[in-house]
């Protein structure tokens, strides 16, 4: 996969962005079909020095229509269903929602970067996505985001088709699970952040 459309980051990314929201808003209409809408506003100074653009030593995000298109056309189940791009006030906006209709077109949308799990278990359906990588950037790092990403902030909610019994992390409301994570808590976390959740 080229890009990644997901809640997944790493720290160069973070490391050379002074502004940075990204959200994520999963849904499922059944066990293996729904929509997976991806939100991100990034500094526009970025943008001009090409930055996140394809072939980026970065990390190249989706910038252009034809980059979620391109996603999209490498399964015949994943469809991109809307995209919409402004920028305004030094920062630049990107929305895209895609529709999936199978786990493998849903992975195929979030990218290569994560691994979805999805199976059928007595409690319930089992959902398992990893959401970062985890290294622990120590005191350097901390310092780093004190500075330049105070207001960084990361989130993402998941629409289950039933309810939810349990979940790993974030906050449980009915068929909702949401996280919300800042730039500083994610850049000190030692080991991976996996979502693990159980609706019936």
């Amino acid at each position: 996969m080229k890009y990644s459309h997901c809640f997944v980051l790493t720290a160069a990314l973070l490391a050379f962005v002074s502004c940075i929201e990204v959200e994520t808003e999963l849904s499922f209409a059944s066990a293996d079909s729904g929509s997976l809408k991806v939100s991100y506003a990034i500094d526009s100074r970025a943008l001009q020095i090409g930055m996140f653009d394809d072939g980026a030593t970065i990390l190249p995000l989706p910038l252009h229509q034809r980059d979620f298109e391109q996603t999209a056309a490498t399964h015949p189940q994943l469809e991109l269903r809307s995209y919409h791009r402004a920028g305004g006030n030094g920062v630049t906006r990107i929305d895209a929602e895609y529709r999936f209709e199978s786990l493998a077109a849903l992975q195929t949308a979030l990218g290569s970067r994560t691994t979805v799990i999805l199976d059928a278990t007595p409690q319930g359906t089992w959902f398992k996505h990893a959401l970062f990588e985890g290294h622990g950037g120590g005191q350097r790092s901390q310092e780093f985001v004190d500075e330049f990403l105070a207001d960084a902030s990361f989130s993402m909610t998941v629409h289950a088709p039933g309810p939810v019994i349990s979940s790993s992390i974030g906050q449980i409301d009915g068929r909702l699970v949401r996280l919300h994570y800042t730039a500083r808590e994610l850049l000190v976390m030692e080991e991976p952040l996996i979502l693990e959740l159980v609706w019936q």
